[in-house]
């Protein structure tokens, strides 16, 4: 059995035998919070706000920097998969249609790269982010705009992109923070 096939197998299982009105209303929410990563920046804007949770904030605006770089400018202009309603043009969505390529789910990426991200930094935190970004992944299915390899390729990539942000921030992050704190306690505290 050939990966497209498998795929559009799941999809139609969950079309066939989960969707529903209330999912419907439910899905689409948590799939609008994804737009353009915006929980998730709006997280990192919050959680840089904080001394306790300023790294991790740092860690996820890494995260979906590099994840904006591979997945939505390099992988999805150079695999250029089309999306499953692109092929199966009698399904009917429930949400304007994404227009960019399918692979990698960029909702998935951003949802794993940042909920990763936090984990790292604060286990509670990230705990349900973990399970907000796998409820991103499965709206996706849900709603018939990516097909499950896609969110699994988003996913793989989230990862890699949450441990690269991490390697970049434990590297970087004391060096900097420190240099700050030394100008500004030796200026009477301005900058």
């Amino acid at each position: 059995m050939d990966i497209v096939a498998v795929d559009f197998s799941i999809l139609d299982a969950i079309r066939d035998n989960i969707a529903n009105p209330i999912l419907d209303v439910i899905m689409s929410a948590i799939s609008f919070t994804g737009e353009a990563g915006a929980i998730w920046i709006i997280a990192a804007i919050a959680c840089l706000c904080f001394k306790q949770t300023r790294k991790a904030g740092v860690c996820m605006a890494v995260a979906l920097i590099l994840g904006v770089i591979f997945g939505n400018l390099l992988l999805k202009n150079i695999i250029d998969r089309p999306r499953p309603y692109e092929l199966h043009q009698w399904i009917t969505l429930i949400v304007p249609p994404p227009e960019d390529p399918s692979f990698p789910s960029g909702h998935t990426l951003a949802s794993v790269g940042a909920a990763v991200s936090l984990f790292i930094y604060h286990k509670r935190l990230g705990a349900a982010a973990l399970v907000y970004a796998g409820l991103m992944g499965f709206s996706r299915l849900y709603l018939y705009v990516h097909y499950p390899t896609d969110v699994l390729g988003g996913l793989i990539l989230g990862i890699i992109c949450a441990v690269a942000a991490m390697l970049i921030v434990n590297a970087f992050y004391d060096k900097v923070a420190d240099r700050l704190n030394n100008k500004f306690s030796s200026n009477g505290g301005r900058l």
